[in-house]
This record gives structure tokens, sequence and C-alpha cells, in this order.
């Protein structure tokens, strides 16, 4: 469970401010939007299965890219898919690389329906970046932003492929999160009753997190 809540809220905390930052940025921009946009969605295109791959063969400590850019500059060797304290940070990066243009892309549609004659207002009045992003921005784009932090949630906690491929929740099981702990059990250690019981807890914590999100977006929706 610790590894689960690591795994998803550290990628959540990673994807969703990336996510609106580039959805920022292809919002204000004029030239060279659809070029950039085929390139942010690059990563999503790619199934788990070739983004883990990938990712193996640039991390390789023997022979892969950024190996021999460490080498080059002069770094003691780069470990980080087998090291223990920097399995789950690297990983957790991966699955960032992966799933940002999610978020981005649902952003961007949202932003395109604010009117630009309200930030024009903003600006005749005086007002800061900040402030045209808090109170013409954010109340456009809140309940899409509530949307993709739920599906994120459910897409991390349910995550298998990406994990199975590039770690396979080693070293020491300090990468296997409760989904891919009921993959093995189920298909690996043929432990039926075992992954059954906790395929129910892992509907529960979906739930209950789930429920926590739709919460504190209602709370502040009224605060606002």
């Amino acid at each position: 469970v610790r590894n689960s809540l690591v795994f998803g809220l550290g990628s959540l905390a990673g994807s969703l401010p990336l996510g609106l930052g580039l959805a920022l940025l292809l919002n204000r921009i004029r030239r060279l939007k659809g070029p950039l946009r085929a390139l942010i969605l690059t990563p999503w295109v790619m199934s788990q299965a070739v983004v883990g791959v990938l990712w193996m063969w640039l991390l390789n400590p023997s022979y892969g890219p950024v190996a021999r850019v460490v080498d080059v500059l002069g770094f003691p060797k780069l470990i980080l898919l087998s090291d223990p304290g920097r399995a789950m940070p690297t990983l957790i990066a991966i699955n960032v690389w992966w799933s940002y243009p999610l978020v981005m892309v649902l952003l961007l549609g949202a932003l395109q329906t604010v009117p630009r004659e309200l930030y024009e207002s903003v600006v005749v009045d005086g007002g800061s970046p900040w402030a045209s992003f808090r109170h013409v921005t954010f109340p456009f784009i809140r309940n899409t932003m509530a949307s993709t932090v739920i599906v994120l949630v459910l897409l991390y906690f349910n995550m298998v492929t990406l994990i199975l491929v590039t770690t396979g929740g080693g070293p020491m099981s300090r990468t296997e999160t409760f989904s891919l702990r009921i993959f093995l059990d189920l298909f690996a250690r043929f432990r039926l009753s075992s992954a059954a019981a906790q395929a129910v807890l892992l509907l529960l914590l979906n739930l209950g997190l789930t429920a926590a999100f739709i919460r504190l977006f209602r709370r502040r929706e009224q605060l606002l």
C-alpha cells in the first residue's frame, strides 16, 4: 500500500503541474502549435510495454545512452532501476514522462473555452498574470482538472505493465505496488484466493481516493 501511494501520488504531483504548464504554453503561442502538440503527445501514443523497454535501454548502466553521457562527463556509473533507493523515483519519473500528455490534452481543451475578452479585461484593470490565472483561467478549468485527477489516480493505482517491464516490482520489492502484487499472485504464484482478496482491497482504495479528491475539489469550489 505504501508503494502504491508513493507511486500514485508522486506521479500525480509530477504529471499534473507539467501538463498544466504545457497546456498554458500551447494556449498562448500562435506559431508551430501543431508540430509542438504532436511532439508533446509522442510519449502518450506509446504503449506502457514500449515505454518500459525504451527506458530500460536508455538507463542501462552498461550500454545505455544515459550511461554513455555520464561516462563522458566523468561521473560514477549511474544505476537507477536496480538501486533500492533510486528505483521508485526513477519509475515515477518514467511514468510522468509517459502520462503528462494526457493532462496537457484535457486541460488544453478546457483552456480553449476561456473567452479572450476576460483576459483583456484583467490586463485593462491592471491585474497580474497570477490574478488572471486565479480569477479567469482556474474557474474554467477547475472541473476538468478534477476529472483529470480522478482519471490519473485510477490509472496509476491500477497500473501493472510499465512496472512489470521496468523493475518487475524489485529491487527488494521496493517498487511492488498493490496492482502488481495482485497480478503476480494470480499469474505467477497462482495464489488465487490471495489475489481475489487483495483485488477487493484495491477496489476500496480506489473508491476512497476518488471520493477524497471529489470532496477536496468541491470544498475548494465552495471556498472560491
